[in-house]
């Protein structure tokens, strides 16, 4: 299937419309916030208490005593130093300290649970009302939008698309500000304890900002074109799996791995490109700030020996510097990882600005009801400026008049009634219900006023009362309510399981919190006892906390990995459902079809209590045309899907030339067969393209004559690139009865010796049904056809005429036969070729 091209929006930012998005939880996100400021202040202040303790483990130890007055001192005696005795009891200023420290790390994770849960609240209240947002747009776009746009590009959009948004506004924008305020708190900290040195660190700032300026655009150019094939990936899911049954009976199983495989290929080599970017990221960001550090390390080691800080505090600087460069380093990279989410934005926000071209006009009137008149008043029409579909239409129709259109294919019936619906709008002219132009009416009042049967029948994935009451649910307050609740139970849900989520990382700090407690009161202990050195146990304390750091995301992973989980055993799921209908050991292969095909008491059903074919036995040599008609829901498409093993039969069997066909290979039995069916696919594709599905390799020459025959080529040649023309997701720039001729043109090229035609001509005007019958005569030639149809005017001339009703074969026989027998076959033919019984079956007499 071809790919549509990809538009890159340029330069502007999306951040604004971003803001507006989180305006609405303002309150939620200033909690949040107040919880990150607290949090950053608190984590900050363990490394402050370190000074104390550093300072009191060096004096026991027999180490000099430190004297400065700096800010941090200043900070220290009004603060700690009033409840701590440096003076006294080394260990027992110590316990104290470390009380302190203890007492931060409690406070300091309730503020981390409640940060992470208040994001993780917002997370979700964005991705739904923007989810609603987007749909809400969507539904109320015209028919035009979905015409040109791959119904898997909007599925992308509201799946994928909006979830690396929502990673983007919550995720990476959160950690962007909680990283500042990180940040500052650590800037203040340093600054009380040296100025000099901490306009040293600020050296790696504008070199990491510096650095990554180039690359965005870089990385935003590559995002698009990653996200543009992601949306592919799913219109080809989409789009393959909505025609399997085309896939299937045209034996492209491994044609479409394939093609799928280059296309999910071609998105890994784009990944890979901008992933490779994106991974310079963090090594080089880690450069800059090993910079830093050698920096201070030179700078401050110079100040301690010249008296200007001390040791205990040039300890707590290089803490506070770790803390400092940790939220530069998210900054730095915030360039990077917010690529998918801004370039996602762009696309989405990109959709919600399309406009509805078919909306209501300003000031436009109700219509309570339809009162006497409808008028076509020289309406013109074209869906391309170069391709004038409708010109110069006038027609007037009473309240109560039928009126029928009819024409050839293409001659621009199925836009006319579009039209009157307003699905399009009118070129020139006008068109009036009840006198009144149907642009100055409300589109919900004027649609409301139609019901609608469409050649392309549409069923909701519900059940069968409200897939009938859709258009007029009458729902009750109850049921809406019902339905309000329904839709709020997922983000419901989805805060329950976060709740529990938010725990693990606050835990996880306090159970490190609890190791670094014993290690400092281990160590000071035996810094007294002369066991270690202070400046042993300093660089053990920096190695203990390289230690917690893997440790704590080891122990964070269950919690953090139970959506992957969960997902893992859904594809799993998938994965290990069994193929039902598969090759059997020992399949025999089959090349050609030969002589007979015999259905033996063939009884079937889609579920156990609910019987679709009972006893069915029939015999078609080579060559004959087999006619199977009867009402629907009798079970004539069943038959035929028995026949290509889409279905296996529950009792009986199914013979080709003799041979069982459960025991024949799936893949050659299924290329004995051309089917069109009454539900028409066609790909995102040329028209050479959907001709040549089932047979790529055919010449243009094979294609023409396939087109001729099925009475297309005339129209093909007259669109805007012929063969080459792309005919839009399922065939949407075609007709009805193009779409069929097309297909019919994909049968014949298939050139297979059994052909199925399902409804095949349902949708062709009389003149081209006629051509088609012609062509197909001549092709029917030394082949088995089988002809399902409701339309008797087609199967005349079958060999044998099967006639079934409630899943069993009532009559069998040709036309005159069964004519003879005056029995369902009669009464059906009568019914269609009757005149008057026809119009009064369809249009009942006026009783006014």
């Amino acid at each position: 299937m071809m790919k549509q091209t990809w538009d890159y929006p340029g330069n502007s930012s999306p951040f604004p419309r971003i803001l507006s998005l989180l305006a609405p939880h303002g309150a939620f996100l200033a909690l949040a916030s107040v919880s990150a400021a607290l949090f950053a202040v608190l984590d900050a202040s363990v490394y402050v208490l370190m000074i104390p303790f550093v300072e009191t483990l060096f004096s026991s130890a027999g180490g000099p005593g430190f004297a400065s007055e700096t800010g941090m001192d200043r900070l220290l005696d009004a603060t700690v130093y009033r409840w701590v005795d440096l003076a006294g009891d080394p260990l027992e200023a110590i316990g104290q300290i470390i009380a302190l420290i203890i007492l931060v790390f409690l406070v300091k994770n309730v503020f981390h649970f409640s940060r992470t849960y208040l994001v993780a609240r917002v997370e979700q209240e964005v991705n739904r009302s923007l989810r609603n947002q987007i749909y809400g747009h969507l539904v109320g776009l015209d028919l035009s939008f979905f015409g040109r746009t791959r119904l898997g590009q909007v599925v992308s959009r509201l799946t994928t698309e909006v979830e690396q948004f929502r990673r983007l506004v919550t995720t990476e924008l959160f950690r962007v500000l909680s990283s500042g305020l990180e940040f500052s708190v650590a800037v203040i900290a340093m600054l009380l304890i040296s100025w000099q040195l901490t306009a040293a660190a600020f050296v790696v700032v504008p070199l990491a900002m510096i650095f990554w300026g180039p690359l965005v655009g870089v990385l935003r150019r590559l995002d698009h074109k990653v996200l543009h094939l992601g949306g592919e990936v799913t219109a080809h899911v989409q789009e393959t799996f909505a025609a399997i049954r085309l896939v299937k009976s045209s034996s492209s199983e491994n044609r479409e791995r394939e093609r799928f495989r280059s296309l999910t290929g071609e998105y890994f080599q784009q990944f890979m490109r901008a992933e490779f970017v994106r991974s310079l990221a963090p090594p080089l960001t880690e450069l800059l700030a090993a910079a830093g550090t050698v920096v201070i390390l030179w700078l401050g080691a110079r100040f301690v020996v010249a008296g200007e800080i001390t040791g205990p505090e040039f300890v707590g600087f290089l803490g506070l510097s770790v803390k400092l460069y940790s939220p530069v380093k998210n900054v730095a990279k915030f360039p990077a990882v917010a690529q998918p989410g801004l370039v996602a934005a762009e696309r989405i926000f990109d959709f919600l600005d399309t406009p509805c071209e078919i909306c209501d006009a300003s000031g436009a009137s109700s219509i309570r009801g339809f009162e006497s008149t409808i008028t076509f008043e020289d309406v013109s029409f074209s869906y391309r400026a170069d391709e004038v579909v409708l010109r110069g239409i006038s027609l007037h129709a009473d309240r109560g008049d039928v009126i029928a259109l009819v024409g050839p294919s293409g001659a621009g019936k199925s836009t006319l009634v579009d039209l009157l619906g307003r699905f399009f709008d009118v070129d020139t002219g006008r068109i009036l219900v009840d006198g009144v132009d149907i642009r100055g009416l409300r589109i919900g009042d004027l649609r409301s006023l139609f019901g609608i049967v469409s050649q392309d029948t549409v069923l909701f994935h519900d059940t069968v009362r409200a897939n009938i009451a859709y258009g007029r649910p009458e729902a009750s307050h109850a049921d809406i309510v019902a339905a309000a609740t329904a839709a709020h139970a997922h983000v419901q849900q989805f805060m329950r399981a976060e709740f529990v989520r938010s725990l693990a990382p606050p835990l996880t700090e306090l159970l490190a919190a609890a190791g670094t407690v014993v290690i400092l009161w281990l160590g000071a202990r035996f810094v007294v006892a002369g066991e270690i050195t202070g400046p042993e146990f300093v660089g053990f304390l920096g190695l203990s906390v390289k230690l917690y750091s893997p440790v704590k995301n080891v122990a964070k992973f269950p919690a953090v990995a139970q959506p992957g989980l969960v997902a893992a055993e859904r594809i799993f799921d998938f994965l290990d459902t069994p193929c039902e209908i598969c090759d059997a050991s020992g399949a025999s292969s089959i090349r050609g079809f030969e002589s007979t095909i015999t259905f033996e008491d063939v009884s079937f059903s889609y579920r156990a209590d609910e019987v679709v074919l009972r006893g069915i036995s029939l015999h078609a040599d080579r060559g004959d045309v087999i006619a199977l008609v009867g009402p629907s829901g009798a079970g004539k498409s069943t038959l035929v899907d028995l026949l290509g093993r889409f279905f296996d039969v529950d009792t009986g069997r199914i013979l080709v030339d003799g041979v069982d066909i459960r025991g024949l290979r799936i893949g050659d039995l299924r290329s004995l067969f051309g089917i069109v069916s009454q539900d028409t696919v066609l790909f995102h594709d040329t028209v050479r393209a959907n001709i040549a599905y089932g047979r790529p390799e055919a010449s243009h020459a094979d294609i023409v004559a396939a087109a001729t025959a099925a009475h297309a080529h005339d129209f093909i040649t007259e669109m805007p690139k012929g063969y080459d023309t792309i005919v839009g997701e399922r065939g949407v720039e075609l007709s009805g009865g193009e779409r069929q001729r097309i297909a019919i043109a994909r049968a014949l090229l298939m050139n297979r010796p059994i052909l199925v035609l399902d409804e095949a001509t349902s949708s062709l005007d009389t003149a081209s049904e006629r051509v088609i019958q012609e062509a197909t005569s001549r092709l029917m030639v030394g082949r088995t056809v089988f002809v399902i149809a409701h339309r008797l005017s087609t199967i005349l001339s079958a060999d044998k005429i099967l006639v079934m009703d409630g899943g069993e074969i009532i009559e069998q026989g040709d036309h005159g036969t069964l004519m003879a027998k005056a029995g369902l076959y009669r009464r059906l033919y009568d019914l269609q070729f009757n005149e008057a019984a026809a119009v009064g079956s369809l249009w009942p007499a006026d009783e006014t």
